[in-house]
């Protein structure tokens, strides 16, 4: 199948997905394993519209998307935040506190074995794998120039902005 416009399929191995092929925002560089999906997040997150209002009277943000409205009143208005004992840093829920209280350990969840490096999330040892192995799955909607991390091809595609 051909490559669709504004739609670039790539091959991504270290992806968590159930296709080999991805499906890849031209906008964000993020990744998606169908075309609906893609399009659905093409339609909320860069069409500009936030139909999703914050109902608080001292607030009115709007989101692009429910998901967005979800964790805004979550992060923002929960009165039932908590804290890391280690920092200043307050969370919305135990899952999230427990994975920013990893960063104050010594103890790292994943090391590579080429170089020892040490890592509390999975995503930051998976790019860390794909530069030994040249594996650089995400590339720019505008060159094509290719990059092993989805931050940094976004990173990357802001560049182009400035310039036109």
């Amino acid at each position: 199948m051909g490559e669709e416009e504004g739609i670039r399929r790539i091959l991504n191995p270290l992806e968590l997905s159930t296709s080999s092929q991805d499906f890849q925002c031209p906008t964000c560089g993020r990744v998606f394993a169908c075309e609906g999906s893609l399009s659905l997040h093409t339609e909320h997150m860069h069409s500009g519209a936030r139909p999703f209002l914050c109902t608080r009277s001292d607030c009115n943000k709007t989101f692009p998307s429910a998901e967005h409205l979800r964790k805004h009143m979550r992060n923002t208005h929960n009165p039932s935040r908590l804290k890391c004992s280690h920092c200043d840093s307050f969370y919305s829920t135990n899952s999230a506190l427990r994975r920013h209280e990893r960063i104050h350990s010594k103890l790292r969840r994943y090391t590579c074995s080429r170089c020892g490096a040490g890592f509390d999330l999975s995503e930051p040892y998976k790019i860390h794998l794909r530069q030994h192995d040249g594996i650089q799955p995400y590339s720019c909607s505008v060159c094509a120039k290719r990059f092993t991390s989805r931050a940094v091809c976004r990173r990357h595609r802001t560049s182009h902005d400035k310039v036109s």
